[in-house]
């Protein structure tokens, strides 16, 4: 569960045959590093999924932080706010949202239907994915544990007087990334390494192919997934 930018880099300089970072400067590689996350972000919302602990408002209409990319699923209520441990409640049900406005068309109208601390229900709305709603509608004060998807910050920038061409300043251990993703990273890197000199016989069709490699391994992870039941649909190749 640790990568190691320095680690990623250097097997992409063996590939590149650019030992010396003449060519493709490592500043270059964080920045492409960063993108693949992002990337990866995009095509697979589990990748980075994270455990966060939301406080509700009052209401049915609730929105996690616009940090996160989108809600993967509410597990459980929560006693406390503590990080560690975490003091689980009442599980929480996913239900249609359709089905609960025919059902219970009042179920959001703070008068008819008693707000109250725990939640028994939540709903999602495809339209709005930093949003979800919450039966019965929340006092206020509510506690739940929502799984979300995230773009995974990456490896901040080198500053001076730090120097960004030396290797050893990218061998800080990234502890939330799966070292399954190494072999991903380092082809989306290739891939943009190799258009940098498009303009050059066979480089624009080596890109290229390490896309291609680079999807299909992020499809290959995705159908993994599904077989283990998770929500999540394989990608479309998007690019040349």
């Amino acid at each position: 569960m640790t990568v190691i930018p320095s680690d990623i880099f250097s097997r992409a300089k063996i590939v590149l045959q650019d030992e010396g970072s003449t060519r493709w400067p490592l500043a270059e590689m964080r920045l492409w590093f960063n993108d693949a996350l992002r990337e990866i972000s995009l095509v697979k919302p589990t990748a980075f999924a994270k455990p966060v602990i939301t406080l509700m408002g009052v209401g049915s209409y609730q929105k996690i932080d616009g940090q996160y990319t989108g809600i993967l699923r509410i597990t459980t209520n929560l006693k406390t706010v503590t990080e560690s441990p975490r003091d689980p409640g009442l599980s929480i049900k996913t239900v249609d949202k359709d089905m609960l406005d025919a059902q219970t068309p009042y179920w959001q109208d703070q008068v008819k239907t008693r707000k109250a601390r725990v939640v028994r229900n939540v709903a999602f709305d495809q339209n709005d994915p930093n949003a979800f709603w919450v039966y019965p509608p929340n006092d206020g004060t509510g506690v739940v544990d929502v799984i979300v998807s995230r773009v995974h910050p990456g490896v901040a920038e080198i500053v001076s007087p730090a120097n960004p061409e030396l290797l050893s300043n990218y061998s800080t251990p990234i502890t939330d990334i799966n070292d399954v993703y190494e072999n991903i990273i380092v082809d989306y890197i290739l891939y943009r390494s190799f258009s940098k000199d498009a303009q050059f016989a066979g480089s624009a069709a080596r890109a290229a192919a390490y896309y291609s490699q680079f999807m299909n391994a992020l499809n290959v992870s995705i159908a993994n997934d599904a077989n283990r039941n998770l929500n999540v649909k394989p990608a479309q190749e998007n690019r040349a």
